[in-house]
């Protein structure tokens, strides 16, 4: 018999495998839970959403109405950066409508063939939503970013899971054992998000009447660069809800860059099924220099005509929300801070390490502006006074010596000296994640290169543990991929040149949030000034 008291809630799916997992998260709490293998007469609706939110809610609702019960039920998939967000809602079909697992997997490596690391950023999402027979009374969204490998490893899991490489692990999600895979996974982060508000939806006075939703406030975080301008609704936990990248088309002027600002913050919040005044407001993170209480951006690099430009008005003009500008590395490491590597931490720093050397320091929380914007140039720290010319004007700042694109020209300049080298195969093409693996594979030339890159990278990494004594110092970007690689020598050389009391305190870690890390990070920002963080 069942207890009154207890709510009865349908899983819309026959695994009973998933119904355990749910289960288990949502444990404690006065629910009867089923699945659809105790209705063998229910019909799923069929899914013809756009998103996975959209089809997610679809189920529910359909199912909920079919049974009379209250239904949960989930839409999830893999979106990758490179290809505009695909296989998306099509990730089980992905190669055809028979298609299996290997063949899935076999066409997305293909479509990524000639796309570079640093360019593979992917994410899982899952979207969750929960309805009784009269309409949505829950919807929570969980990503987990990653990037995608070039080939399968591991015989764990299953779907895009051997090529899913998770920095945090330092694997794919097929090579860790499932435990540790679900406890970071898409649907366990929406599954969080469901059971904060499922004690409120359970309680006596717990909405009934058709279209009542309970939902989390959310933002709208933009990452805005010269190429691709990045979006996503971020909830108050940092969950990034749904995500859209678009071209910046910058060639087009700058009116017609802010009025694709405002079309994006629509798309976003049109994805994640939110009406308009679901969103609070919007953070941009852009490249500055910035004058972040005013919104203004002074000038902005490969967006040319961006000079003293009132940014957070033009763009709230557009789209009718409050708008907050941030510098995009410190957006990253906000991000960091917030809802990845760095949390909880007193004091934080993050590197991102690409074409420049950028960075970001977060101070319980906050980003560290200095006294007018201008703290944080972490890549513009000189480290040889008779040094290489930076484009910053100045010489010898470490970005000149172990940036990417650094270390390629760097390896040019060994090659054209007459260097013999396993990289001259490579030519124009070559780009820095093929110096990093002709150096594992021995090549002596590649090695000395990234040697010499890692000392001044170490080198500055010690300056700033001795000048700020931070809980960790987070590295960012593509050639973090080189894993213990990169991470081993220059953990050893910070070492040897620290305070070694300040060193003993720091860790030197990668990051966890991917490419989403400045759509979180420009949301969050945003939600401190409204005081929602």
């Amino acid at each position: 018999m069942i207890d009154s008291h207890r709510r009865r809630i349908v899983v819309g799916t026959t695994n009973r495998g998933k119904l355990r997992e749910i289960q288990e998260v949502l444990a404690g709490f006065p629910v009867d839970w089923r699945c659809l293998a105790d209705y063998p007469e229910a019909v799923p609706p069929e899914e013809t959403g756009t998103t996975f939110a959209q089809n997610a809610r679809l189920k529910a609702v359909g199912l909920a109405q079919q049974l009379g019960e209250w239904v949960l039920a989930d839409d999830s998939g893999l979106c990758v950066d490179a290809l505009d967000g695909r296989p998306g809602i099509r990730s089980a079909r992905y190669a055809g409508d028979d298609a299996t697992d290997e063949r899935n997997v076999a066409r997305l490596l293909d479509e990524l063939r000639d796309v570079p690391d640093a360019d593979r950023g992917a994410a899982f999402r899952c979207a969750i939503a929960l309805a009784a027979p009269q309409g949505v009374l829950l919807e929570a969204e969980g990503t987990c970013a990653g990037t995608i490998a070039r080939e399968p490893h591991g015989c764990n899991g299953f779907g895009y899971d051997p090529v899913f490489y998770y920095a945090d692990f330092g694997a794919t999600f097929a090579q860790v054992v499932p435990e540790r895979k679900n406890a970071v996974s898409h649907r366990a982060r929406a599954l969080g998000l469901v059971a904060e508000s499922l004690p409120t939806m359970l309680a006596e006075s717990a909405p009934e009447c058709a279209g009542v939703r309970v939902m989390a406030k959310c933002y709208v975080g933009i990452d805005l660069g010269g190429t691709n301008i990045k979006g996503g609704v971020v909830d108050l936990t940092g969950t990034v809800r749904h995500f859209q990248s678009i071209e910046t088309e910058g060639a087009q002027g700058r009116d017609h860059v802010l009025d694709r600002i405002a079309l994006l913050v629509d798309l976003v919040r049109d994805g994640a099924g939110l009406a308009k005044d679901e969103i609070v407001a919007v953070g941009i993170g852009s490249p500055g220099p910035l004058d972040t209480t005013r919104g203004y951006i002074h000038t902005a690099p490969n967006l040319p005509g961006w000079e003293n430009l009132p940014l957070a008005d033009e763009v709230s003009r557009r789209c009718g929300y409050p708008v907050f500008i941030e510098n995009d590395a410190n957006a990253a490491a906000l991000a960091e801070s917030f809802a990845g590597a760095g949390k909880g931490m007193h004091c934080m720093l993050m590197l991102t390490l690409g074409t420049g050397i950028g960075g970001g320091i977060v101070i319980d929380g906050r980003v560290w502006h200095g006294a007018n914007d201008c703290a944080g140039e972490l890549g513009h720290v000189s480290i040889d006074y008779k040094g290489r010319p930076c484009n910053c004007g100045s010489i010898g700042c470490v970005e000149t010596y172990a940036s990417a694109s650094n270390l390629v020209a760097r390896t040019r300049e060994t090659l054209a000296a007459g260097e013999t080298s396993s990289l001259s195969q490579y030519g124009d093409a070559l780009e820095c994640h093929h110096i990093f693996q002709a150096a594992a594979e021995g090549d002596a030339c590649a090695q000395q290169v990234v040697d010499e890159g890692l000392v001044m990278l170490s080198a500055a990494i010690a300056s700033f543990i001795n000048i700020f004594n931070p809980d960790m110092i987070v590295l960012f970007g593509g050639m973090t991929k080189a894993g213990e690689q990169l991470f081993g020598p220059v953990r050893e050389e910070a070492a040897r040149r620290a305070f070694p009391t300040a060193f003993e305190r720091c860790q030197i870690v990668p990051a966890q949030l991917g490419e989403e890390a400045g759509v979180i990070g420009s949301a969050v920002s945003a939600m401190q000034r409204m005081g929602d963080a």
